[in-house]
């Protein structure tokens, strides 16, 4: 026999009460329902697509993506709690993440606040090119200089100077060159600029002349111009 459909708008009993009637909607247990869902299992993302998050309007969105190529499966296991604040996650190498503090953040190496050091602190010892029989020292770049005298050097210029910085300029001889010609904000003991009361440099192959120096302001005035305060040792050997 073949069954029919059934209209009505109430349904009563014999005493003419309504009787409640229950729509039932077929369910199907391999969808995620659009308003929630928990997976029990793997969730997979093929050819990079994302895991989009929305912002409150649904405008934009923060998402996360998979590289292009990966060599082996990644897993990342996100830590049991939410951390404090100014941690930062750090991995074990084997992608289990934990908390840690950060330690580029202010609240540690604020320049404004002291330090102390455990381990020795070094800084790099950048060459100078000769150029012509001139050098320039940008500051910059480093603390610590080093030029290989390998021609006569007579004009020491430099660049990008700052009050404060202090370090050190080697001078290593590749055959007996001079050295000279220093710029207008060098100040020697005694002198009044540049040139002025400099030490002969020892210009001597396989020797080594190194200049400590310090950059400072003169006193004529707050925001004064700014001086390279220079003490020459001599003579080391190479």
């Amino acid at each position: 026999m073949t069954l029919g459909t059934l209209k009505c708008t109430t349904l009563e009993d014999d005493d003419s009460n309504s009787i409640t009637v229950a729509t039932l909607t077929s369910l199907n247990t391999d969808k995620a329902s659009l308003a929630g869902a928990t997976f029990t299992g793997d969730i997979t993302l093929n050819a990079q697509e994302e895991l989009r998050l929305a912002d409150s309007d649904s405008s934009n969105h923060v998402a996360l993506k998979a590289p292009a190529t990966v060599a082996s499966n990644v897993t990342l296991t996100f830590p049991a709690t939410a951390g404090s604040n100014t941690q930062v996650l750090s991995t074990n190498g084997s992608g289990v993440l934990s908390w840690v503090d950060n330690p580029d953040t202010d609240t540690v190496f604020s320049v404004a606040a002291e330090h102390t050091y455990t381990a020795g602190q070094r800084g790099e010892i950048t060459s100078v090119d000769i150029s012509s029989g001139a050098i320039d020292i940008n500051f910059d770049l480093s603390n610590n200089f080093i030029v290989i005298v390998d021609e006569e050097i007579d004009d020491i210029d430099y660049s990008n100077i700052t009050e404060g910085q202090t370090g050190s300029i080697f001078f290593q001889y590749s055959g007996a060159h001079a050295v000279g010609g220093w710029d207008a904000a060098t100040r020697w003991a005694g002198g009044t600029g540049g040139t002025d009361n400099a030490p002969t440099f020892t210009a001597t192959s396989g020797q080594v002349d190194r200049v400590d120096y310090i950059i400072t302001r003169d006193q004529a005035a707050a925001g004064g111009n700014l001086r390279v305060q220079m003490v020459a040792t001599l003579n080391y050997a190479d």
